[in-house]
């Protein structure tokens, strides 16, 4: 439920700031991308939460940890030095200004919440093992290898959501500005990282050699 509400806060945040962004005559793209990647970044919040919960991944657990926290960092941030952008249309302007105090209200709240949940974390890993007792039992072994892989799978849907963060960004560039060859570089290597992370996923769970090595020559190449 504090996840939940967690997200869904962030979420209606970034939905009233494109509102904000997109009512001028000349919609405020700045607004409505920094808004996008809000409305991203909550909903794999919310994942990690969950995911992490029910397969006691505490690296999982960790990564929602860090993703809130920086998040309200980075909206406090916005709200101090204004980065959500000044209206282009100043008749907008006081749209803007009760889009930087529900910034600020949304922030404080979900701080809030933050505490009783990371205090819940705490306690919940206590409670975590008897997923992986089920799945590779008591051999110390198994159980260095599956942490391994729990912690392998953490990083790729870390990259996913930077992948996904940098293809809305490149888009909002391409659209605003005059793209050069590395910019439209970055975006498709964005594009492509996404079923990479599928290959990488397949390469470990089959315990192919080849193929983890061409995971990780393109884990070179791409922009996250």
């Amino acid at each position: 439920i504090l996840t939940s509400t967690v997200s869904l806060l962030l979420i209606g945040l970034g939905v009233f700031a494109i509102v904000v962004g997109s009512i001028q005559d000349i919609p405020n793209m700045g607004t409505i991308a920094y808004a996008a990647i809000l409305i991203v970044s909550a909903g794999f919040l919310q994942y990690f939460a969950l995911d992490g919960v029910f397969n006691e991944n505490k690296f999982e657990v960790i990564c929602f940890l860090l993703i809130a926290y920086m998040l309200q960092i980075r909206l406090i941030y916005m709200w101090v030095t204004g980065m959500w952008f000044d209206p282009v249309d100043q008749r907008t302007q006081l749209s803007y200004n009760v889009l930087d105090w529900v910034t600020l209200s949304v922030t404080v709240i979900v701080l809030l919440l933050l505490v009783p949940l990371t205090i819940f974390v705490k306690r919940a890993w206590s409670k975590f093992g008897l997923r992986l007792y089920h799945v590779v039992g008591i051999d110390k072994f198994l159980l260095t290898l599956y942490r391994f892989y729990q912690i392998f799978l953490s990083a790729l849907k870390l990259d996913l959501q930077f992948n996904v963060i940098i293809v809305l960004l490149g888009g909002f560039f391409l659209y605003t500005t005059v793209a050069d060859a590395t910019l439209w570089f970055s975006v498709a290597m964005g594009v492509v990282s996404i079923p990479w992370g599928l290959f990488a996923n397949y390469a470990i769970m089959h315990e192919s050699v080849p193929a983890v090595v061409v995971v990780y020559i393109f884990a070179v190449l791409e922009p996250a």
